[in-house]
């Protein structure tokens, strides 16, 4: 039998931000803007309604500093 990971907002969150600044941190990370953008939008997704809105701007203005143009 599998067993089932439920994740917690703060959990979600939490990753979502480690998993961006680590596109933050990579080499070449102007590469990994999709990546980071794939993150925030799953983020966003699994969120919807009920994501503090605080957490939204936070995360959108790290895959924006990530912008190589």
């Amino acid at each position: 039998m599998t067993s089932v990971k439920t994740w917690t907002y703060a959990e979600l969150t939490t990753n979502a931000e480690r998993e961006i600044e680590n596109c933050r941190q990579h080499p070449l990370r102007h590469e990994r803007e999709p990546m980071a953008f794939g993150v925030f939008i799953l983020w966003a997704r699994l969120t919807g309604g009920n994501r503090d809105e605080a957490d939204a701007d936070r995360l959108e203005a790290l895959v924006k500093s990530l912008r190589h143009w």
